[in-house]
């Protein structure tokens, strides 16, 4: 635990390195120490300074960061590419879903309707016995008369010649049979 009273309430708490010029001026970066045997950091106990260089000497030069924009401003495109072809494409699944889901429904729904007809019929259909009892009749009923009249067609010639089934003969018009 902290002393989070003074100066120290303004660095959060903790003994972490400092930048040298805030809230104490120092030539680089210092912390808080603690006695031996102290958990405690209080303000006015003896600091130290950190052991890294002074972080405002070693990045004064905007070179690095200038790259990293440019990289930035280089990749923007690419980016915005990228991301517009993703959710075109997120886009096209979400509605091909969608209309999958609903070509469901569609035919679930008529199947129900099938299914509920099928009921009714069911319900309006003879029970068994008189379903056999319809059979025995109609197997003890005496057949239809199977009495099929057959013609022959024959188309005359302008030879004089008339075609059969067995081809072409001679004569004057063919006869029905």
């Amino acid at each position: 635990k902290y002393q989070r009273s003074g100066v120290d309430n303004y660095l959060g708490g903790h003994n972490h390195c400092r930048n040298p010029s805030w809230p104490l001026r120092r030539s680089r970066p210092w912390c808080w120490t603690a006695h031996r045997g102290e958990k405690e950091f209080v303000v006015g106990r003896p600091w130290g300074f950190c052991a890294v260089g002074n972080a405002s000497a070693s990045c004064g030069t905007m070179a690095s960061i200038k790259k990293l924009v440019s990289k930035a401003q280089a990749f923007a495109p690419a980016i915005a590419i990228v991301s517009t072809l993703a959710s075109l494409l997120l886009l096209g699944v979400l509605a091909i879903l969608y209309t999958t889901l609903q070509r469901q429904k569609t035919m679930y729904s008529q199947l129900q309707q099938q299914v509920t007809a099928g009921q009714e019929l069911g319900a309006l259909a003879p029970d068994e016995q008189d379903l056999s009892a319809s059979i025995a009749e109609w197997e003890s009923s005496p057949p239809a008369p199977r009495q099929l009249r057959v013609v022959a067609i024959t188309k005359t010639q302008p030879e004089g010649k008339t075609e059969r089934e067995g081809g072409l003969e001679d004569g004057a018009k063919g006869e029905g049979a």
